[in-house]
């Protein structure tokens, strides 16, 4: 049913058994079957089920948040307005995880322009532009509970999401939380923005007041409202910025000024575009000059960043990418690591204890690599394969083929790790071919990912562990890469116990077997969510 497609999958989303629910959840949103999306999101209708299910531990994790992020997922593409009340309301519950809680939030505030990825997989699925007042009327009659939460993850999302889909709540005034120097900095400076976007009267004064703020990522959100709000006065503090800031200061001070649309903005980004080609520029600020002036039509910004690309030597592999070497955001870079799906790192790659384990640890890198190591491994990675992870091709005589790096051989059996299959064992003697194969890490990460988020990713890695303030997060159940069927990080292969393995198999076998006008199986049907009534 999956090889083919068929909707008849979501029967089993009402399966008594947690890892053929979740395989099931895998099958409708990870193809995806776009039909059966409707079943996965009334899934969320029954959150004491899916909350009962095991949650596992990192080595060994359950199907619960496999079965959740998909569940939220499928809400959010289905994306009508029983699905948004479904995500508030989810996000209202206390007793859901508060993870998954702040992702249902997140996925409103993104509902009228989602990214065109999917959220779990990572593939390529936009959706269409869809109406925001959708999201709004779902979300606000539970936002001011949200934004008062003492969960600072929630309360940030849902200070996030009133922001974007212009709504507020009664008792939350967003000008006292940028003023509240105790509350954390993340949640200010989306009060802050939160402020911009609804064109509060009151944002001239809570700019002023960000401006001299002594966190720096408040004042970073200042410095770029402030200048949407009177560019003439914020040039003159951008001026003050790129004298005297901080580094992150003063490359959010460059992005600023490639945004504006003034002469004398184009001025100052001319004269640092004469410093780059004159190498007078930081490494860490070399992207952003960079980038700013690239945003400009000035001939006198154009021309000197002409005469820098000319002066890149030819013969440098790195020539285009040497300004991600420094100045990079370490805790951005964990989140790339971990978190985006169209990286995902974490997926083969192992740090501090979690990840895969077909691809080298990472965790001790920075200490024994250098930075243009790092930039090198992740921009063009078949020039240096680590030793001991050499992929290999093994094409079966019956036409299987895998491609993973070699565990163990013996005289008559051999075990390769593969990213897509988990181990797998196989004779000699059913080996058709074997070939060396390219690096598991694709090359086509460079274009991926952003220069900006290049340079994060190298930051985190070479960054010294003790500098980063937060242990390494678990990795969601989000990260995949194709071939199909994609196979998330949740679906660790063999990290699960035996009555999983053996679930997993027989419904595996189950599908695979079903002929292809196989009538639907014998499970109970999907409930299906009965709208409110008008």
């Amino acid at each position: 049913l999956r090889h083919i497609e068929s909707s008849s999958v979501a029967n089993f989303l009402q399966d008594a058994n947690p890892v053929i629910v979740a395989e099931a959840a895998r099958a409708i949103n990870d193809i995806p079957i776009v039909d059966a999306l409707p079943d996965l999101a009334y899934l969320i209708d029954e959150p004491d089920k899916i909350l009962a299910f095991p949650v596992g531990d990192v080595d060994h994790p359950g199907p619960r948040d496999a079965v959740l992020r998909r569940v939220l997922n499928a809400n959010s593409r289905v994306g009508d307005s029983n699905s948004a009340l479904a995500l508030a309301t989810f996000a209202a519950a206390t007793t859901a995880p508060e993870k998954a809680r702040a992702e249902a939030i997140a996925l409103l505030a993104d509902w009228e322009k989602p990214s065109g990825r999917d959220r779990i997989t990572g593939l390529w699925r936009p959706l269409p532009k869809r109406d925001a007042t959708v999201a709004a009327d779902a979300l606000q009659p539970f936002l001011g509970e949200l934004q008062k939460s003492k969960s600072n993850p929630i309360k940030l999302a849902a200070t996030k999401a009133a922001g974007v889909l212009n709504i507020t709540a009664e008792g939350f005034d967003a000008l006292d939380v940028v003023k509240d120097k105790s509350a954390p900095s993340n949640v200010r400076v989306e009060a802050l923005r939160s402020l911009a976007n609804q064109n509060d009267a009151r944002l001239a004064e809570a700019v002023n007041v960000a401006l001299t703020d002594e966190n720096e990522q408040v004042r970073k959100a200042a410095t770029t409202i402030h200048a949407q709000l009177d560019p003439d006065e914020a040039l003159a503090q951008l001026s003050k910025v790129l004298s005297a800031g901080t580094t992150a200061e003063k490359q959010n001070a460059f992005a600023t000024l490639g945004s504006m649309n003034l002469p004398a903005s184009d001025a100052i980004l001319a004269e640092w575009a004469n410093k780059l080609v004159a190498r007078a520029v930081a490494p860490e600020l070399q992207l952003d000059v960079l980038d700013a002036a690239a945003k400009k039509t000035n001939m006198l910004v154009k021309s000197s960043l002409e005469r820098f690309e000319r002066s890149r030597p030819a013969n440098d592999d790195l020539r285009s990418y040497r300004e991600c070497l420094f100045g990079g955001n370490a805790e951005e870079g964990r989140r790339i690591f971990f978190e985006r799906p169209e990286a995902s790192c974490v997926r083969c790659h192992k740090y501090q204890g979690e990840g895969g384990e077909v691809a080298p640890d990472v965790t001790l890198i920075g200490a024994t690599k250098n930075r243009e190591y790092l930039l090198e491994s992740i921009t063009f990675p078949n020039k240096h394969i680590a030793p001991g992870f050499e992929n290999v091709i093994v094409t079966l005589k019956n036409g299987t083929t895998y491609a993973g790096i070699i565990k163990s051989e013996t005289k008559d059996t051999l075990e390769i790790n593969s990213g897509e299959d988990g181990i797998v064992r196989m004779r000699i003697s059913d080996i058709k071919r074997r070939e060396r194969g390219l690096s598991g890490m694709p090359e086509e990460l460079r274009q991926v990912l952003s220069k900006h988020d290049l340079r994060d990713l190298v930051e985190f890695l070479a960054a010294p562990k003790q500098a980063l303030n937060t242990p390494a997060m678990t990795a969601p159940a989000s990260i995949v890469a194709p071939p199909a069927p994609a196979r998330a990080l949740d679906e660790k292969p063999n990290a699960v116990g035996n009555d999983a393995v053996q679930a997993q198999k027989k419904l595996r076998e189950a599908l695979e077997q079903a002929p292809r006008t196989a009538p639907a199986p014998a499970a109970p049907a999907p409930q299906k969510r009965t709208p409110p009534a008008e």
